[in-house]
């Protein structure tokens, strides 16, 4: 479902930038999200630590007061533990890849004379080539 959201958002912002400048569509669609994503979290999204306690506790009442700090887990998940920075690193990749693919390839190529419609081509190939 990531990959279909993406591709919508590419026919989106193909449209905005042929219609505006590249440059200021992406500073305003990024200030927009980023606003909007504040206020939804500001006003939607609640501390869950108390249910993670209860689940904790339910499941592990061994270590009920164990609960680790932010700076170990972080630790845990980035160099500690083999499988968990794996999975950290396969992630941060997969993101990187798409970040580029979808925002700097097709301002990089807009700015050397490619058109909407062979910007539009290379970003819709990008998922089919299952990068």
């Amino acid at each position: 479902m990531t990959v279909v959201m993406k591709i919508d958002l590419v026919g989106v912002s193909g449209w905005l930038a042929a219609e505006f400048a590249a440059r200021d569509v992406l500073v305003v669609a990024g200030g927009v999200i980023a606003l909007a994503a504040f206020v939804v979290s500001v006003l939607f999204v609640r501390d869950t630590a108390a249910h993670v306690a209860l689940e904790q506790a339910d499941h592990h009442p061994e270590a009920e007061a164990a609960q680790p700090r932010l700076r170990d887990a972080f630790a845990r998940a980035t160099y500690r533990e083999p499988a968990l920075r794996s999975c950290s690193q396969a992630g941060l990749v997969n993101n990187l890849n798409d970040g580029l693919a979808w925002g700097l390839v097709p301002l990089f190529l807009a700015a050397h004379g490619a058109g909407a419609a062979q910007v539009g081509l290379v970003a819709a190939v990008y998922p089919a080539s299952g990068a």
